[in-house]
């Protein structure tokens, strides 16, 4: 009678638990059905593969491949009302290690409006499938704060049938060198595809300063094609791969890339690496070379020139070539080096000359410019000098020159009258005897 009386109360239990459940599941249908909007359509790189609540394709997509996720969104809203604030977010769940997920901006949903959503998810190249079945599940939702609707079905995740991976790239002395050094790569490689790949070829290069060594890995096989042959690898390292950096290479960063090609040459893939190069510490050029110049200031007419002189010495042990670069005159005149270039013994001294030739519209005033001395790429004096420009005098017109000359002819003019005045005066002056006497002498003369 008891063992009858528990039971009972057992399946009554059983009874109550399970019209909790129905109505649990009831309520969430109810509130699916109640969402504002739902979900269409869904495609998959061109591949319906949900329509209308059911799945009706499964699809494969290939590891290392972006999988275009179209879907359409359709409001349930009356006409006259709309939703803000919605987003849609694909996402693939299975992966250990990687977030393969994307989500649209928010977007408005209004009644009875159909919206075309595109996500794009980057499948993770090397992503471990693992044994058969290699089916993951694909989410989809759409959702705002009031609303969620959730859609899953599977999607089967594959292998590409040539596919290797450069899994790591070891640099020495890391990625930050000095010019005139040497740069060591060592490249690991990883065979993700469905093949046996033979004879792949690896490149190290530095493009823009035309670097370039390569070499060769035998073999790699597929994991799944190893069958614990402890004889083949799926992946292996290259030997020690060197570029030297040349010694006159300037300091900044360059691109160093590591190529991989396979599969007979139909294949290849490359990754892109930074290297900071410290360009050469400058040589004792500078000891090794004395400049000098004749006068660091001097005057120029507006439209005329003047010549600066200056003297290069070799104090070195090898012949060295030199030419000058010259800045800062254009804005007032222009200028000519001659000879363009020189090239010195040792122990031996040349000269070049920078011929300034001033404008006729210069200003007046000083103006500096620098003249730079280079040998084999460097510079190994730098002058500051300076061209004090003056002005014109007037040019002298024809009638300007008579009108001077007939000042000067009055001013002599003047000074004979003014002799001559003189004269008279002093004879005016004389006695009258005098003069009498000498006009007595004179008759006498006469007679």
């Amino acid at each position: 009678m008891i063992l009858n009386k528990i039971q009972g109360g057992l399946e009554m239990r059983k009874i109550l638990l399970s019209i909790f459940v129905l109505m649990v599941a009831l309520l969430a249908i109810g509130k699916v059905s109640a969402a504002d909007y739902s979900i269409k359509q869904i495609d998959v790189d061109g591949t319906t593969v949900f329509l209308n609540g059911d799945q009706t394709e499964q699809v494969e997509v290939k590891r290392g491949e972006t999988a275009v996720i179209e879907v359409w969104v359709k409001g349930n809203l009356p006409v006259d009302e709309s939703v803000d604030n919605v987003r849609v977010e694909a996402s693939i769940g299975g992966f250990e290690n990687y977030d393969v997920e994307e989500r649209t901006s928010t977007f408005k949903v209004e009644g009875n409006i159909t919206y075309k959503k595109t996500l794009r998810l980057e499948i993770p190249f090397d992503v471990e499938l693992g044994d058969d079945p290699k089916d993951f599940d694909l989410r989809v939702e759409a959702f705002d704060r009031s609303n969620h609707v959730p859609v899953f079905f599977d999607l089967r995740l594959s292998e590409m049938r040539h596919a290797l991976n450069i899994q790591d790239v070891i640099f020495s002395p890391d990625l930050e060198i000095t010019a005139g050094k040497t740069l060591f790569a060592k490249v690991r490689v990883e065979n993700l595809g469905d093949r046996k790949e033979e004879d792949i070829k690896v490149t190290v290069s530095i493009p823009e300063l035309g670097l370039s060594t390569r070499t060769y890995i035998d073999e790699l096989v597929n994991k799944e094609n190893n069958n614990n042959d402890d004889d083949e690898e799926t992946s292996a390292s290259t030997e020690d791969l060197f570029l030297r950096i040349p010694e006159n290479v300037k300091s900044g960063v360059y691109d160093v890339r590591v190529s991989l090609e396979f599969n007979r040459g139909f294949n290849t893939l490359s990754k892109t690496y930074k290297l900071n190069v410290l360009g050469a510490v400058p040589t004792t050029l500078p000891e090794m070379t004395t400049v000098t110049v004749d006068s660091t200031s001097k005057e120029v007419m507006q439209g005329k020139g003047v010549v600066y002189k200056i003297s290069i010495a070799n104090l070195g042990t090898t012949a060295r070539q030199y030419s000058l670069d010259v800045s800062g005159i254009s804005d007032w005149g222009t200028f000519r080096v001659d000879p363009s270039s020189v090239i010195v013994q040792p122990t031996q001294t040349s000269e070049m000359f920078v011929f300034v030739t001033a404008r006729e519209t210069a200003q007046a005033g000083s103006n500096l410019f620098t003249v730079r001395v280079n040998s084999n790429g460097n510079v190994v004096k730098t002058l500051n000098l300076e061209a004090d420009v003056k002005s014109a005098a007037p040019a002298t017109s024809q009638f300007d020159n008579l009108k001077r000359g007939l000042e000067i002819g009055f001013i002599v003019l003047l000074i004979i009258l003014v002799i001559l005045g003189l004269i008279l005066a002093i004879t005016r002056m004389r006695k009258p005897e005098e003069r009498r006497e000498e006009m007595t002498s004179e008759g006498q003369t006469y007679y």
